[in-house]
């Protein structure tokens, strides 16, 4: 199989181009990093876009450079499926696809950065492909081999929300674990002791729920800008909740002291 990889000096693109390469397939990178053209990929037969998605000023996610890539995929006549891995704004497949036509669908990614490429390969839980088109879902499926324990079909809007449902989610597990610390430090209580017998009562896995004097609020890549993204959504649809809003104000006074200890 050959694929190719927009975007492949990233995290996600890099921890995708070894994975695929350990399936032995033939992958076919672009970056602007390195010496390679966008017309390099024409030959495939699935292409992942992996680029950059940040946040505006307003908060809401800059969708510019994915809609560039799939623009001038097709001026360039590509035939094959465009993948998008990049996070965007739900409902942005939709409308490249009204736009074009209904071979982009969109595959989000669930890696953490610090073990991105071991999460693909051996930490694959759920293969999520958004696209009406079943014959698309098994190419996807074709293309990461083995990897997935589970695969499912939804439609592009609800596996973009899956991915800021995902993302906003461990933020907010972080923010609550982060003030339930706090709350243990002021009454003599040992929160790993507390978190520990939590976790032994309940399915929970132990993810995101570190809380440490040194290891405090969110940051990388992603949950800070897709948190500021929810905000900004639930405004636009005229939804009166300031759950993410708060979420960022609490996450940005746990930054401030992240080597200082407690609150004051």
């Amino acid at each position: 199989m050959i694929i190719g990889i927009v975007g492949s000096q990233g995290i996600v693109g890099e921890a995708l181009a070894a994975g695929f390469n350990r399936l032995d397939f033939t992958v076919i990178c672009h970056d602007i990093l390195i010496n390679t053209r966008l017309i390099d990929v024409l030959t495939t037969e699935i292409v992942y876009i992996c680029v950059p998605t940040p946040s505006n000023d307003d908060g809401s996610c800059n969708t510019s450079i994915v809609e560039s890539v799939v623009d001038e995929l097709y001026k360039l006549k590509y035939s094959g499926v465009i993948a998008i891995k990049s996070t965007i704004e739900p409902g942005t497949t939709q409308r490249l696809i009204d736009k074009h036509n209904d071979q982009i669908v969109f595959v989000p990614e669930f890696l953490k950065e610090r073990s991105a490429k071991y999460d693909f390969v051996f930490n694959h839980r759920l293969l999520l492909v958004g696209t009406n088109n079943v014959n698309y879902y098994y190419l996807v499926q074709r293309s990461h081999g083995q990897y997935p324990k589970d695969s499912m079909r939804v439609t592009p809007v609800e596996s973009e929300m899956m991915k800021y449902y995902w993302n906003t989610f461990n933020a907010t597990r972080i923010t609550f674990a982060n003030v339930l610390y706090e709350i243990c430090q002021s009454n003599g209580a040992e929160y790993d002791r507390v978190k520990e017998a939590f976790l032994r009562s309940s399915d929970m896995p132990d993810e995101y729920l570190d809380v440490k004097p040194e290891l405090r609020g969110y940051g990388g890549a992603c949950l800070p800008k897709d948190v500021l993204a929810m905000n900004n959504a639930c405004k636009k649809l005229g939804i009166p909740n300031k759950l993410f809003e708060y979420i960022d104000k609490e996450n940005k006074l746990f930054k401030k002291t992240v080597f200082k200890g407690m609150r004051k």
